[in-house]
């Protein structure tokens, strides 16, 4: 007799986040291969010069974008929505953005006009996921998942510092 799959809010709620969690492997995956293709002088990524303290920033920053994700997928797993939109806010969308004004170094002075306009539009669609999230419709989660993928994976594939 065959197990008919259980899609109940909190089996979706599981699904989804094993989903979105294997989008985030293969994303980081991507981002890292990328990173190897530069190591052998094969990259044609448009090179931002940066000084030292403001490539720190940047990566911290970064760093920082990924844990904010990987807390997000957390949350979802656990049905926990509303921290998960206040997450996405926060930790990636327009609540992350700032902290480095007034500083000299601070990365946003030295990028290139579209790579500033990247990281803008992938802090708005983190917001817009947040708004997804608190909706709880899969489709719009999934959906604005994807679109703060493409904004990360999108810079990434045109801009390097090292």
């Amino acid at each position: 007799m065959r197990r008919r799959r259980c899609w109940s809010s909190c089996c979706w709620v599981v699904w989804m986040t094993e989903v979105l969690r294997g989008l985030l492997v293969g994303a980081s995956l991507l981002v890292t291969m990328q990173a190897g293709a530069a190591d052998g002088g094969d990259d044609s990524r448009q090179r931002v010069e940066m000084p030292a303290q403001a490539v720190e920033l940047l990566r911290a920053e970064m760093r920082a974008h990924t844990l904010a994700l990987a807390e997000v997928s957390g949350l979802l797993a656990e049905g926990r929505f509303e921290e998960a939109a206040a997450a996405a806010d926060a930790g990636i969308g327009f609540g992350s953005m700032g902290q480095q004004r007034g500083n000299p170094d601070a990365p946003g002075r030295h990028m290139p006009a579209a790579m500033h306009r990247l990281g803008i539009g992938m802090h708005d669609a983190a917001n817009q996921w947040s708004e997804a999230i608190r909706s709880g419709d899969g489709k719009r989660i999934f959906a604005g998942y994807q679109a703060v993928m493409n904004a990360c994976v999108s810079c990434h594939m045109a801009y390097r510092v090292r």
